[in-house]
Formats: C-alpha cells, sequence, structure tokens
C-alpha cells in the first residue's frame, strides 16, 4: 500500500480499495515519506490439535481383541466426510468408554509409546465418531465370558445371602463385594494387557501358560525365570479360598440343617465359579496368544500376500 499511497489520494485509492481506513492509508504515507520499505515474512504456524502417534496407538487399542470382539454384529451406516453413505459391518466393544479411557494409558506404555497420549475428553469424542456397539450379554457370542460373567455376579448374591444369614456383617459384606468387583475388572481388562511371551511374572507368561507339561512336543523350554508374582492375579486366587473357607467354618458352626444345607450348596457354586473363571482366564491367554503370532504374521508379510482367518472355532466356543 505504500508503494502507491505516497502518489495517489485517498479518494482515489478508496475507488479501488474501498475498505481502506484513514489509519491505514496514513500510515502508508509515512512509510512511503520515510523510504523504509520492509519485506514481510509471514510466519507459519502448524497448530496439531491431536497427537498422531497418540490417535493410532487408541485406534490400535479399541481394534484390538483387548477391546474388540471379532465377530461382525449386523450393519451400520456412516457418512464419510465427502457425504458418501457407507455400509459396515458392525462391531462389539467389550469395555465401556470409562474402562477404555482408564486402559488407554496403559496401553501405550506396555507399547513403550507412554509419552504421547490423549485426553479423556478426546478419546471419549473419537470413540463417539468411531461406529461399535457396547455389549450388554455375551451370550451366544463368547460363551466363555457370558458363563465368567454370570459366575462374578452369582457370587455377589453368595456374599449378600452370608450377609443376610448374619455370617458376614455390613463392612465384610462390602469388602467382598468390592474385591469380587475388582477381581472381576482385573480379568476383563489389566490381565489381558499383562500377557506377554516372556514376562518375568509366571501368571503372565503365554510360553509357561501354554507349554504342556507332560508332553514334550507341546512345551517350549524358557531361556528366563519367574522371580515374581503378580499381587492381582494372587487376590483372584485367594478370594476364592477365603470364602469358602468362610462358608466350611459357618456350615461347621451352624446346628440347623437346613443352613447346612444352604451353605452346602453355596460351597459348590463357588467350586464350579472358581473353574468357570479359571476357563475364563485360559481363554484369554489363549486369544492373547493367537493375537500376537497373527500380528507377527502379518509383520512378515510381503506385497501381494493376504492372510485368511477362518473362525470356526468361534462357531463352537463352548466344545474347545
Amino acid at each position: 500500500l505504500a508503494l502507491i499511497a505516497g502518489q495517489f489520494p485517498q479518494g482515489v485509492l478508496l475507488h479501488y480499495i474501498p475498505n481502506l481506513s484513514v489509519y491505514r492509508y496514513q500510515k502508508a504515507r509515512r512509510i512511503a515519506r520515510s523510504g523504509k520499505f520492509y519485506p514481510m515474512t509471514v510466519d507459519h504456524q502448524i497448530y496439531e490439535r491431536y497427537d498422531t502417534i497418540a490417535v493410532n496407538g487408541l485406534i490400535s487399542l479399541i481394534t484390538s481383541p483387548l477391546v474388540l470382539m471379532g465377530l461382525p454384529w449386523g450393519e451400520k451406516t456412516v457418512t464419510t466426510s465427502s457425504g458418501e453413505v457407507l455400509t459396515i459391518p458392525n462391531t462389539v466393544r467389550m469395555m465401556s468408554q470409562a474402562e477404555i479411557v482408564r486402559q488407554f494409558p496403559l496401553f501405550m506404555a506396555a507399547q513403550g509409546e507412554g509419552d504421547h497420549t490423549l485426553s479423556p475428553s478426546s478419546i471419549i469424542r473419537l470413540l463417539n465418531s468411531l461406529p461399535a456397539t457396547a455389549s450388554h450379554s455375551m451370550t451366544c457370542v463368547d460363551s466363555f465370558l457370558a458363563k465368567a460373567n454370570y459366575a462374578f455376579e452369582d457370587l455377589l448374591r453368595i456374599v449378600d445371602r452370608l450377609h443376610e444369614m448374619a455370617i458376614l456383617n455390613k463392612d465384610a459384606k462390602i469388602d467382598w463385594r468390592n474385591n469380587i468387583l475388582e477381581d472381576q475388572l482385573y480379568l476383563k481388562t489389566d490381565f489381558k494387557l499383562h500377557l506377554k511371551h516372556e514376562p518375568l511374572i509366571a501368571n503372565h507368561c503365554l510360553t509357561f501358560a501354554l507349554s504342556d507339561p507332560d508332553d514334550p512336543a507341546f512345551r517350549k523350554t524358557e531361556d528366563h525365570q519367574h522371580t515374581e508374582q503378580c499381587p492381582r492375579c494372587t487376590h483372584l486366587s485367594k478370594s476364592f479360598t477365603e470364602l469358602l473357607e468362610v462358608i466350611a467354618d459357618a456350615s461347621a458352626a451352624s446346628t440347623s440343617d437346613s443352613m447346612k444345607k444352604e451353605l452346602a450348596e453355596m460351597h459348590f457354586r463357588v467350586k464350579s465359579h472358581q473353574e468357570i473363571i479359571k476357563r475364563q482366564r485360559n481363554h484369554e491367554i489363549r486369544a492373547a496368544f493367537t493375537s500376537l503370532e497373527r500380528e507377527g504374521i502379518i509383520d512378515k508379510m510381503e506385497n501381494r500376500q493376504c492372510l485368511v482367518t477362518t473362525e470356526f472355532a468361534t462357531k463352537f466356543l463352548s466344545a474347545y
């Protein structure tokens, strides 16, 4: 503007620049009289509203077996940014949004990317924009998980009944309920993240868990030692032992035949649920091993190669 403001009056310039203010015109004339013209430099600042590594990590988490059920659940219609409408297979998330928010930092730390994270509100916004259905029941979808969920629910009912029978006081009832819910949440979330090929904890070691102690053909020699213990895995086993002891002590102290009969039934139910939850834990170990092996195969694939998975076992989950 200073190049021409010194040569033309403001009225002429207003004909070509209608929004030219008096202040800008006079300032341009002063610059023109001083003869000091400096090239304008514009600093282009790029505002990154999200961390690319963190977003990719979140997508990896919600599409992993930790969160996503590997079975289609109907279809869902989505609209792309260009306005195109697509029909895609609907998926089932086995974690709530709150659980995903809590698991995301742990997942990134396990991947060695603990410095990259997202705020809880950003995670929730991304989850809302990604189509999926929250699981309300695993019956006919994952029989292991469905039976384990029922087992934990029945354990809560047993604790409530023990409180009604005056075997547990109110504080003990609250503690037992919290312990059972904590064990259920651990088996559903953190336990899956801890499963590795060669960790220092035996309960988290896939190689140790899947090796047959009797058949050398199905046993892998480990080159590491299990020198640590997981307090939460130990707590899961300890909870069943202590609950069985509470029921056994109450039965021994009771003089009522009907009460003894009811306590014997509770004892049987707890033992059955212990076995069901153990099977669910074994199922999670097998699933984690399969997922890691699949990732290894995909990493070694070359161009023009594909991986075809025949999930025949999902049709007969209760049979294997």
